[in-house]
């Protein structure tokens, strides 16, 4: 994952960047059917 202010590689656990100090906002993925948010590592099959 990179940080979104200055790119450089942030750790999912990561609240702020250690190079710049922005804070680390991590995106939600949703199903586009119900809207309920997908967690990590799910597998459709």
């Amino acid at each position: 994952m990179r940080c979104n202010n200055c790119g450089s590689e942030v750790t999912k656990s990561s609240k702020f960047c250690a190079q710049c100090g922005n804070k680390v906002e991590t995106k939600k993925v949703c199903c586009s059917n119900c809207g309920k948010e997908i967690l990590d590592g799910v597998v459709f099959v």
